[in-house]
């Protein structure tokens, strides 16, 4: 999906970076700047808050590296959990997504593609041939399919982390991340949905 993504002008996080850096005289300016622009499409702010994946986008660069980054600790802290037979540790899976996102807001390496790569056309074809009706099934997993301790990335999980689980399960998860930190912050405080009708005053 990354690849696909960073063949359109249209969406890359190089394009994005590369503006928000031409706008510093020193190095250190343009480091700050790059953070600003990282900063606004992840967390919002130095913690994760309300506003949390609030500008989301899908993004070459963006999807390879911090989504995918997200996604590959989420599936290998379920493989974890599954081989042992436990639940995975909320605890312990939200500080390590949080030590992740600060580590990529402050990063300034890798730099990412400012210009498109590739044909949107040929890596279509190539990822509906891999992934599409026709490729090989991918396989539920099964007691009999459980990963050990030191085993790779299960195909179906490598599917799960790249286009097909991706897209249809991005928007998804951000919501529930977001809704989940926001029950977390204000305890005993629940949504209020109103009627159509409400005036509300300014």
């Amino acid at each position: 999906m990354d690849e696909l993504l960073t063949s359109d002008p249209n969406f890359l996080l190089g394009r994005w970076i590369a503006d928000a850096r031409t706008w510093g005289s020193t190095d250190a300016d343009k480091d700050l700047l790059e953070f600003n622009a990282r900063n606004q499409l992840t967390l919002w702010g130095l913690v994760s808050g309300d506003l949390h994946d609030y500008a989301a986008k899908q993004w070459g660069g963006l999807v390879g590296s911090y989504y995918y980054g997200r996604w590959s600790m989420l599936v290998f802290a379920a493989i974890e959990a599954i081989s042992t037979g436990s639940k995975v540790d909320r605890e312990t899976f939200e500080a390590q997504c949080s030590a992740f996102e600060a580590l990529w807001n402050n990063a300034t390496e890798p730099t990412f593609p400012a210009r498109p790569r590739g044909s949107p056309s040929e890596i279509s074809q190539r990822l509906l041939a891999t992934y599409g009706p026709q490729s090989a099934p991918i396989q539920p997993l099964t007691p009999a399919h459980r990963p050990s301790h030191g085993d790779s990335m299960p195909r179906w999980a490598v599917a799960l982390v790249s286009v097909g689980g991706l897209l249809l399960l991005e928007g998804l998860v951000v919501g529930a991340v977001v809704a989940y930190r926001r029950r977390r912050q204000s305890p005993g405080h629940e949504a209020v949905l109103l009627p159509p009708d409400t005036q509300l005053e300014e």
